[in-house]
């Protein structure tokens, strides 16, 4: 049974991310949380929207513009990537979030919104944008041995998948209990998009996560 058991965590891949560094688990818990606060806010984002009035065509206008901007930002800091640095990038991306968040959980204004939506990497869709993704992988392939690398970003991919689900399924009940209790959707949206802050703060705050990783991302 120990064989077998040891032969399954082998082919599965797991045997590699639980002998990896702590740097490249870090990376992961890191994917797992941002897509978690992806998928939160995803789940709310047009309810909320149309809870504030906003036509169906401007919201509509909202996401398109909201996926345009999202890939002009990332290529941009992609570019710019290597010559800013890793750890800053990926430092702002948390400030952006949390920035973006406390936006969303203020404000009623349309190109308020908008505006904290592209810069603040709000996901339209629950998937992953901005230039996270591709930074974090770089540093995972200096990280991992090359024998090793399919295993690990599987895993990486697979820690995104489940944050993205649990995130709405979490939003989902959060929105329903406050709904249930007081009665009022857009408060209840709101939450939803502080704790999209609070993760942001979290991330950037993680003081860990910036000492371990200043070797490979300065």
């Amino acid at each position: 049974m120990s064989s077998w058991a040891s032969h399954l965590a082998t082919e599965s891949g797991l045997t590699t991310i639980l002998q990896s560094g702590h740097d490249a688990k870090l990376l992961c818990a890191q994917r797992f949380v941002r897509l978690f606060a992806y998928g939160a806010s995803f789940l709310v984002l047009v309810p909320f929207l149309a809870s504030l009035g906003i036509p169906d065509a401007r919201i509509g206008l909202f996401m398109t513009l909201t996926l345009l901007g999202d890939v002009f930002i990332s290529l941009i800091l992609t570019a710019i990537t290597d010559r800013i640095g890793r750890r800053r990038i990926l430092t702002a991306g948390t400030l952006l979030m949390a920035g973006s968040g406390m936006v969303f959980a203020l404000s009623d204004n349309f190109w308020a919104l908008l505006l904290a939506s592209i810069v603040g990497v709000i996901s339209p869709s629950g998937n992953e944008i901005g230039p996270f993704r591709a930074v974090e992988e770089s540093v995972l392939a200096q990280l991992t041995p090359t024998a090793q690398r399919s295993d690990m970003f599987a895993w990486y991919t697979l820690f995104g998948t489940a944050g993205t689900a649990i995130g709405s399924l979490a939003s989902g009940g959060i929105v329903q209990v406050l709904q249930d209790r007081d009665g009022d959707s857009n408060a209840a949206y709101r939450v939803i998009f502080i704790i999209y802050a609070a993760i942001g703060v979290v991330k950037c705050g993680t003081g860990t996560a910036r000492n371990c990783l200043f070797t490979w991302i300065n």
